[in-house]
């Protein structure tokens, strides 16, 4: 095997346009909103309870009052809902907004996956160990890899230039593991 190969197994590189990043910035969110699952828990067991009580107790009051606190609880958590998503809309304009002028359109993300992982990004080079990696996360076209600096890296399922989709997956989970 030549020293190349052994360098880098893996190259991914993805054109960082505007529908690039909302494409990733709307994964990201989505994977953070549908697995906050607090609000929903509260809304549920401060309907529960006033139930149980009522049926324990024989007191039919508080069925009333877990009634009405179903119909508040439900329209403050949709109000809830619309916020956080208004919220994160406004975030992730921001952000594109702010990388599009800082990076200009169309810049372009490579990353090498080898021994170690290094992007390059508008000119800008970093390497990194595996054991960097805090979290992936699966998104419909993307892995992305959040790093322990807050950085997230967005590996494209179609955009390897070395290596495939299919044998990544594996890849990267072994290395991971080997850095735990």
């Amino acid at each position: 095997m030549d020293e190349k190969k052994l360098n880098n197994c893996f190259k991914n590189e993805i054109t960082m346009n505007d529908y690039t990043l909302r494409e990733i910035l709307l994964g990201i969110w989505t994977y953070k909103a549908v697995r906050n699952k607090m609000p929903v828990i509260i809304y549920l067991l401060a309907v529960i309870v006033p139930m149980i009580y009522a049926f324990v107790t024989g007191k039919q009051e508080y069925m009333l009052l877990a009634g009405i606190i179903f119909l508040a609880g439900l329209v403050c958590l949709l109000v809830y809902a619309v916020v956080v998503a208004r919220s994160g809309a406004k975030k992730r304009e921001k952000l594109i907004r702010d990388t599009l002028e800082k990076y200009g359109d169309g810049a372009i993300l490579s990353i090498n996956f080898g021994e170690n992982i290094r992007y390059c990004f508008n000119n800008i080079e970093k390497t990194i160990n595996y054991d960097d990696i805090e979290k992936i996360i699966e998104i419909d076209m993307y892995l992305i890899l959040r790093l322990k600096n807050d950085v997230s890296l967005p590996v494209w399922k179609v955009g390897f230039t070395e290596g495939k989709w299919d044998d990544f997956i594996p890849y990267i989970k072994q290395k991971i593991k080997k850095q735990s």
